[in-house]
């Protein structure tokens, strides 16, 4: 059984990240369409946005390494 390198380690668990934090920004932006009540929609809104600027970081980084997003 061969053992990954770090490079691939590293590799595998930014593309893990960019792939639940994608579905999570979905989810939320999905809440906040949907939901009718305003402190929920603001709440929700803003985590997308957070979500947003994650997978901002996270692409970033993954250039710093080289690695391809797909």
């Amino acid at each position: 059984m061969s053992r990954l390198t770090q490079r691939e380690l590293l590799n595998n668990a930014c593309k893990e990240a960019v792939y639940r934090e994608e579905q999570r920004k979905e989810r939320y932006k999905y809440l906040f369409k949907n939901i009718k009540d305003e402190r929920l929609k603001s709440l929700f809104g803003e985590f997308a946005r957070t979500c947003h600027k994650r997978l901002e970081q996270l692409t970033a980084e993954m250039r710093n390494f080289n690695i391809k997003k797909y």
